[in-house]
């Protein structure tokens, strides 16, 4: 899974608080992360969306590397399908 964040989120001086660990986010994040299965993936993949993320499920063909997309996340998504869901209840 391939994930990007645009570092849109900054923390005031009373989130970082000294001697705590912070990730800053004020900058673009990019990164890969591997998974067993789709399962996995997908469940990761989400989070990264509902967090402000893009995300891509790509699958790797063992043999001769070529990725191939399997789904994307955009930003948010899953949150609004979240809220969506949460309301149709």
């Amino acid at each position: 899974m391939h994930f990007h964040f645009d570092g849109t989120k900054t923390f005031g001086d009373d989130v970082c608080l000294a001697g705590l660990y912070v990730v800053d986010t004020s900058r673009p994040i990019v990164g890969t992360s591997s998974h067993r299965d789709d399962a996995a993936a997908d469940v990761a993949a989400r989070r990264v969306s509902r967090n402000g993320g893009t995300a891509r499920i790509t699958l790797r063909d063992s043999i001769t590397g070529d990725e191939a997309e399997i789904r994307v996340y955009t930003p948010y998504e899953v949150a609004l399908q979240d809220l969506v869901e949460s309301e149709s209840r």
